[in-house]
Protein backbone atom coordinates (compact mmCIF):
# COMPACT_ATOMS: atom_id res chain seq x y z
CA UNK A 1 0.00 0.00 0.00
CA UNK A 2 1.30 3.35 -1.12
CA UNK A 3 -1.08 5.29 1.18
CA UNK A 4 0.68 4.70 4.44
CA UNK A 5 4.08 5.89 2.94
CA UNK A 6 2.87 8.63 1.61
CA UNK A 7 1.77 9.95 4.99
CA UNK A 8 4.41 8.25 7.13
CA UNK A 9 6.41 11.72 7.03
CA UNK A 10 3.73 13.75 8.57
CA UNK A 11 2.90 14.38 11.68
CA UNK A 12 -0.58 13.06 11.80
CA UNK A 13 0.32 10.16 9.70
CA UNK A 14 -2.27 7.73 11.70
CA UNK A 15 -5.01 10.36 11.98
CA UNK A 16 -4.95 10.93 8.13
CA UNK A 17 -4.91 7.73 7.39
CA UNK A 18 -7.82 6.62 9.93
CA UNK A 19 -9.96 9.74 8.36
CA UNK A 20 -9.30 8.25 4.91
CA UNK A 21 -10.37 5.00 5.75
CA UNK A 22 -13.66 6.40 7.72
CA UNK A 23 -14.31 8.47 3.94
CA UNK A 24 -13.81 5.11 2.21
CA UNK A 25 -16.38 3.80 4.21
CA UNK A 26 -18.72 6.04 4.23
CA UNK A 27 -18.82 6.37 0.43
CA UNK A 28 -19.11 2.41 -0.30
CA UNK A 29 -21.99 2.26 2.49
CA UNK A 30 -24.36 5.29 0.70
CA UNK A 31 -23.22 3.43 -2.52
CA UNK A 32 -24.89 0.11 -0.78
CA UNK A 33 -27.67 2.20 0.74
CA UNK A 34 -28.59 3.94 -2.19
CA UNK A 35 -30.07 1.44 -4.93
CA UNK A 36 -31.48 -0.53 -1.43
CA UNK A 37 -33.21 1.97 -0.20
CA UNK A 38 -33.21 5.50 -1.88
CA UNK A 39 -33.85 3.72 -5.19
CA UNK A 40 -37.24 1.55 -4.33
CA UNK A 41 -40.36 3.15 -6.13
CA UNK A 42 -42.53 3.21 -2.52
CA UNK A 43 -39.65 5.50 -1.40
CA UNK A 44 -39.67 7.84 -3.98
CA UNK A 45 -43.67 7.83 -4.31
CA UNK A 46 -45.18 11.30 -2.48
CA UNK A 47 -48.72 9.68 -2.83
CA UNK A 48 -47.43 6.21 -0.70
CA UNK A 49 -45.76 8.76 1.93
CA UNK A 50 -49.62 10.16 2.09
CA UNK A 51 -51.64 6.85 2.68
CA UNK A 52 -49.06 5.63 5.03
CA UNK A 53 -49.71 8.60 6.92
CA UNK A 54 -53.24 8.08 6.85
CA UNK A 55 -53.05 4.62 7.25
CA UNK A 56 -50.91 5.32 10.46
CA UNK A 57 -53.49 7.62 11.63
CA UNK A 58 -56.15 5.22 11.44
CA UNK A 59 -53.97 2.20 12.67
CA UNK A 60 -54.17 0.84 17.08
CA UNK A 61 -52.08 -0.88 19.07
CA UNK A 62 -51.22 -4.18 17.35
CA UNK A 63 -50.73 -3.02 14.01
CA UNK A 64 -48.28 -0.46 15.30
CA UNK A 65 -46.43 -2.97 16.80
CA UNK A 66 -46.48 -5.00 13.62
CA UNK A 67 -45.39 -2.27 11.50
CA UNK A 68 -42.03 -1.08 14.40
CA UNK A 69 -41.33 -4.45 13.67
CA UNK A 70 -40.74 -4.76 10.32
CA UNK A 71 -39.23 -1.32 10.49
CA UNK A 72 -36.73 -2.91 12.78
CA UNK A 73 -36.42 -5.66 11.13
CA UNK A 74 -35.48 -3.79 7.60
CA UNK A 75 -32.84 -1.61 9.96
CA UNK A 76 -31.27 -4.82 10.91
CA UNK A 77 -30.97 -5.73 7.43
CA UNK A 78 -29.10 -2.44 6.25
CA UNK A 79 -27.20 -2.52 9.76
CA UNK A 80 -26.12 -6.05 8.84
CA UNK A 81 -24.68 -5.37 5.45
CA UNK A 82 -23.22 -2.13 7.18
CA UNK A 83 -21.44 -3.87 9.48
CA UNK A 84 -19.93 -6.69 7.15
CA UNK A 85 -18.59 -3.48 4.88
CA UNK A 86 -16.77 -2.24 7.95
CA UNK A 87 -15.56 -5.40 8.86
CA UNK A 88 -14.01 -6.46 5.35
CA UNK A 89 -12.46 -2.51 5.78
CA UNK A 90 -11.37 -2.76 9.10
CA UNK A 91 -10.02 -6.50 8.55
CA UNK A 92 -8.14 -5.42 5.71
CA UNK A 93 -6.66 -2.86 7.07
CA UNK A 94 -5.50 -4.86 10.28
CA UNK A 95 -4.51 -7.60 8.06
CA UNK A 96 -2.33 -5.10 6.34
CA UNK A 97 -0.56 -4.22 8.97
CA UNK A 98 0.17 -7.03 10.43
CA UNK A 99 1.62 -8.05 7.33
CA UNK A 100 4.13 -5.21 7.62
CA UNK A 101 5.40 -5.95 11.24
CA UNK A 102 6.07 -9.55 9.75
Amino acid sequence: MALPQIFSSFKYSDSLIIVAISLCTVIVCEAISWPLIYRINSYKSRSSIDKAAKKLETMKTESLKESSRDLSLFKFKSGVVVALVLFVFFGLRVFTTTQRQL
